[in-house]
């Protein structure tokens, strides 16, 4: 008798009809951006905009996997999120958001975060160049530990499991066939991906259920957009005190940070560091200005499609007309971009190189024996952050210049 249960259910998983089709962007997020079911598309890379249905954007056969365990999970959590969005765009207020429903929010924005395709580029970029440095390490099949920048991934050539001649092996691997240098990469971004939404490997949730949720009415006559990366970071604090964002200030936890979500053409929610932004009400009312300044986060933050439920994107032709930085996937979250050119590495390795690292450290041991504070510590290395961003852009702005000479 206890076979037959066991039948029935060996035999409604055979039957069980999975999705193919898996959407990276929830079609319950694009339905509050589009008029008959269908929103315009614009394409940064060529600036050409099409009217497209939800059910055709951001979405990829198998996109997660072939046994829906993860699209299930997604699935499962969309449909509890939307009953919160759709209150929330009814009352615009947030008041009204339960403890329990935060957490829903808190998880499903977190999961987003880690879900698209940009977050695939930024592990895989992330890869590459972790990889590339223990290549540039190897020699005669061992690891020069001399050669691994301090601070970066020494961590990891310790932590690597023995025996070390396998990492070893896997590295001449990847040195002697690029394409499977590449290839790794790719998979192993997928799987990271994956794992973070399975909850195999911690996402931050806890940590972003720290941050204080508000909601921006916007009264203006300019939407806000969407994309195919929705979950924007920011951090107007650091901009304030420094005048550039680091790595430092775009994590869950770091001081100042923000995450604007767009929940239809007139709201957004963003979540941020409470005790940098405690001066502002549950609900602020934003005008054209402020819709123009979130418009460009989520172009900055987007991989290469924005959503609108109109086809005016004249801000976003200006903007990637003046900053085409953006239009490029590989510049993470519209803030970093790694070094790829011989100049860029020759900057880093100023920067970061095992001598620089020790003349900073020795700097800041000095310093703290002289009463520094760990919030002081903290500030120095962020500035010594952005004299590398300063310095990578102005050899950019030389390179520029001597280009045009020659031309």
């Amino acid at each position: 008798m206890y076979l037959i249960p066991l039948i029935l259910c060996i035999d409604n998983r055979m039957n069980k009809e999975l999705t193919k089709r898996q959407h990276w962007n929830p079609r319950m997020h694009l339905k509050h951006f589009s008029t008959d079911g269908k929103v315009y598309l614009y394409d940064k890379k060529t600036s050409s905009v099409k009217q497209v249905s939800i059910n055709d954007v951001a979405v990829g056969n198998w996109f997660y996997d072939r046994d829906n365990s993860i699209e299930e999970k997604l699935s499962k959590i969309e449909s509890k999120v939307d009953k919160i969005f759709l209150k929330i765009i009814r009352k615009k207020h947030i008041y009204h958001i339960s403890l329990e429903e935060r957490k829903y929010l808190n998880e499903f924005i977190v999961l987003q975060d880690y879900r698209t395709p940009h977050s695939r580029k930024m592990f895989e970029i992330i890869y590459h160049e972790y990889l590339q440095l223990f290549l540039n390490a190897s020699k005669n099949g061992k690891i020069d530990e001399s050669l691994i920048p301090e601070g970066l991934p020494k961590d990891l050539w310790e932590n690597i499991p023995p025996p070390k001649e396998n990492f070893l092996k896997f590295l001449q691997m990847i040195k002697d066939d690029p394409n499977y240098f590449v290839k790794f990469n790719k998979e192993g971004a997928v799987r990271v991906t994956n794992m973070i939404i399975e909850g195999i490997i911690p996402s931050g949730i806890k940590l972003f259920g720290k941050l204080k949720m508000r909601l921006f009415n916007n009264t203006s006559d300019l939407d806000f957009y969407t994309s195919d990366h929705p979950v924007c970071r920011y951090n107007h604090y650091m901009i304030d005190k420094y005048g550039y964002i680091t790595m430092h200030g775009i994590g869950y936890d770091s001081e100042g940070i923000q995450f604007f979500y767009p929940l239809a053409p007139k709201l957004s929610l963003v979540f941020e560091d409470g005790k940098r932004y405690n001066n502002f009400k549950d609900v602020t009312v934003v005008d054209h200005k402020f819709v123009e300044f979130v418009n460009a986060r989520i172009i900055q933050n987007s991989n290469r499609w924005l959503f609108s439920q109109n086809s005016n994107f004249n801000y976003a032709d200006e903007l990637l007309g003046d900053y085409p930085d953006f239009r490029d996937s590989a510049v993470l979250f519209g803030l970093w971009k790694i070094a790829k050119t011989d100049s860029d590495r020759s900057i880093w390795e100023r920067f970061y190189g095992v001598e620089s690292q020790r003349r900073l450290e020795k700097y800041i041991e000095h310093l703290i024996q002289n009463g520094a504070t760990e919030r002081e510590v903290k500030e120095i290395r962020i500035k010594y952050n952005l004299e590398y961003i300063k310095a990578l852009d102005n050899e950019k702005k030389e390179n520029s210049f001597l280009s045009k000479q020659e031309n």
